[in-house]
């Protein structure tokens, strides 16, 4: 038995026993039933595609500790074939793991994810959105300072804040337009955290 971040480990070792990856409440996933002795982790891309075919039925399992153990294990795994099933697990009725997907796709770092993100920007629950604006940062780039600067009149004030700190990250001159406009926000807090972000641009 072994925990769900060091499975991918030991297939790059070259694991030769079965991999059964432990989660909370007792549950077990079993990723593969057994690896070729003497495998290498040269073999790892391929042995991971088949581990997200034996993963993705499983993010509909009714335990969402299981459906946790999956996404975080497909997080693990930063290889291409894992984004259409961590762009499925966005849909999860748990704003937890939503949270957990974004920061899955994140990981990733492909920029192609970033339009999956996008729609979480406005989702019903601030945590996702704070993920999906943390996400978006990583993925988009100079990019995602349009889809972020729609936030800066949101209703939420801890968003707004959220949002301009990201456009900091971002750095592009649209951001830096987008910032200098969020300097007269109504929120005392807001226009300050603009003000420092911009300061500390050199602005």
């Amino acid at each position: 038995q072994q925990d769900v971040r060091s499975a991918v480990e030991a297939l790059k070792g070259g694991a030769a026993d079965p991999i059964i990856i432990d989660v909370p409440k007792g549950g077990y996933v079993a990723v593969f039933s057994r690896l070729d002795p003497g495998r290498t982790g040269q073999d790892l891309p391929r042995v991971a595609e088949a581990a997200v075919d034996e993963l993705l039925p499983m993010l509909s399992d009714n335990d969402p500790a299981i459906r946790l153990a999956v996404i975080q294990s497909l997080g693990d795994m930063t290889i291409k074939a894992s984004l259409p099933a961590l762009t499925a697990a966005l849909r999860d009725t748990d704003p937890q793991l939503r949270i957990a997907a974004l920061e899955a796709l994140a990981s990733h770092g492909d920029a192609s994810a970033a339009s999956s993100v996008e729609p979480y920007l406005f989702d019903r629950e601030r945590n996702v959105r704070i993920a999906a604006i943390e996400a978006l940062t990583d993925l988009g780039g100079e990019s995602a300072a349009h889809s972020l600067a729609l936030l800066l009149i949101d209703r939420d004030s801890v968003i707004r804040r959220h949002v301009v700190h990201a456009l900091g990250e971002v750095g592009s001159e649209n951001a830096m337009m987008y910032l200098l406009q969020a300097r007269y926000d109504p929120d005392a807090i807001v226009r300050v955290s603009a003000k420092e972000v911009l300061m500390g641009l050199g602005y």
